[in-house]
């Protein structure tokens, strides 16, 4: 919804501009998308696999985009926003599940990771850029190397390894996989280098887990979490649920409620149709009854942003942006400042 917005309003800013979509929405609402761009000039759209396309369309003089890649990713797909005070580096993508209120499949396909010794190379880039928060990115941090013929803690125990003052973040492992290497796994994250991490639980009842494909009982996830809190005593373990999945009784929610004792942080998504996904069947003034029981849980709980940094996982000026007095505050305004003056350019040339 977000993205189909900024298409109306860029087309009503610039009328007669072609316009360029690219991304999972190309694939997973691709009828949606086409029907925004319905009637602008030149509109196309690049699915996530289509790279190619960039240099067909900007006919680039110097350098192609074809040109910029490690493995299928490089330095384009890393980060180093300022107003989240951390360097951000996308290490895979796709996954290896068949989770049936997921489309990333649809839109990915599966696992293509960076190499693992890109990634550190990454890593080392940003700490020569002053960034001590490292957060690694990928749509299942469980499957990482799958397609490389190397594993997930292959790749932690790389990362320990680097010198540097730094912390890593991570997000998300799917809780199936991560079990699977959680042996390999914990010596690495008992480091005290590894200061969150996101494990989408996704449901607290067992029939509702089954119902969506997920590969794991809330019991295993129970014993996953007590050994992940005997290793790494102060990681913050952030998850994901989603509610009114079809079926749903009050009796499941309610179970992930409860399951949200297990986690530092717990957040809540209302359970949305996507392209060959279950239809949505739970009774209006049920769903309004599980929004009014989660917004009165996430308010108690706090927000995020509260957690991390009582928690000091980030800097409390860099990610809630309180103290305009920092180094990292002026440099978002002068960051913020020129990527807007460089969208305003692209629109009015």
């Amino acid at each position: 919804d977000q993205a189909l917005r900024m298409i109306r309003l860029i087309r009503k800013r610039a009328p007669g501009t072609p316009v360029v979509v690219s991304g999972c929405l190309t694939r997973i609402e691709r009828r949606r998308v086409a029907r925004a761009l319905r009637g602008c000039r030149g509109a196309v759209m690049i699915g996530p696999k289509e790279h190619e396309l960039f240099d067909e369309i900007f006919r680039p003089e110097k350098v192609r985009f074809r040109d910029v890649r490690t493995n299928l990713y490089k330095d384009r797909y890393s980060s180093r926003d300022p107003r989240l005070g951390l360097y951000q580096i996308l290490v895979s993508t796709g996954c290896m599940n068949r989770c049936r209120y997921c489309v990333i499949n649809k839109a990915k396909g599966r696992v293509v990771s960076k190499p693992v010794e890109d990634v550190i190379g990454e890593v080392r880039r940003g700490l020569e850029l002053g960034y001590r928060d490292i957060f690694l990115v990928g749509d299942d941090l469980s499957c990482y190397g799958v397609d490389l013929g190397a594993s997930v803690g292959d790749l932690l125990e790389a990362l320990v390894r680097v010198e540097g003052d730094c912390r890593y973040s991570a997000e998300a492992f799917e809780p199936a996989g991560f079990m699977r290497h959680m042996d390999g796994l914990l010596p690495a994250l008992s480091t005290g280098r590894f200061a969150w991490i996101v494990f989408p639980v996704q449901s607290g009842s067992d029939r509702v887990l089954e119902a969506m494909g997920r590969s794991y009982t809330r019991r295993q996830v129970e014993e996953a979490v007590r050994r992940l809190r005997e290793a790494a005593p102060g990681m913050i373990l952030s998850t994901d649920f989603i509610f009114g999945f079809p079926s749903e009784t009050m009796k499941d929610f309610e179970a992930s409620i409860d399951m949200t004792r297990l986690f530092d942080y717990s957040n809540f998504n209302e359970y949305e149709q996507r392209p060959g996904t279950p239809a949505a069947d739970i009774a209006p003034g049920d769903m309004e009854i599980r929004k009014s029981m989660v917004l009165d849980f996430l308010r108690k709980q706090g927000s995020q942003e509260e957690v991390l940094t009582q928690n000091r996982v980030l800097p409390y000026d860099a990610w809630t942006g309180r103290d305009d007095d920092t180094k990292t505050q002026r440099e978002a305004v002068r960051w913020t400042a020129e990527a807007c003056d460089r969208f305003k350019r692209m629109l009015l040339e």
